[in-house]
């Protein structure tokens, strides 16, 4: 059996938590840094399926984009070899924002 040697590239984009700052739209929420830091955590754990059984509560108070790509992405990922790497995690104005990849073991 030979190797696939295609490449292939699926991009999860969504931003984070929209709960940082008083003055974005949805207000503040100390629920915000609770989801980005579960976020962040999976994805440097390589355990993405966690996070479909985020609390509702938690995901109303963050107001988050991303969980629906999330749950796409940790599909996507499930019995590979592949292996997180996160680049960058800001919060540039009253959202969250996290950069990573993953990439073959």
């Amino acid at each position: 059996m030979t190797e696939d040697k295609k490449k292939y590239a699926f991009v999860a984009s969504a931003d984070q938590a929209h709960t940082h700052s008083a003055k974005g739209p949805y207000g503040y929420s100390k629920s915000a840094s609770t989801y980005d830091n579960l976020v962040l955590s999976s994805i440097r754990m390589n355990n993405l399926k966690r996070l479909l059984n985020v609390k509702k509560a938690l995901v109303e108070k963050a107001k988050p984009d991303s969980l629906w790509q999330m749950a796409m992405l940790a599909g996507a990922v499930e019995g590979t070899n592949l292996r997180p790497e996160t680049f960058s995690y800001q919060i540039p104005t009253y959202y969250g924002m996290i950069c990573a990849g993953f990439r073959k073991s």
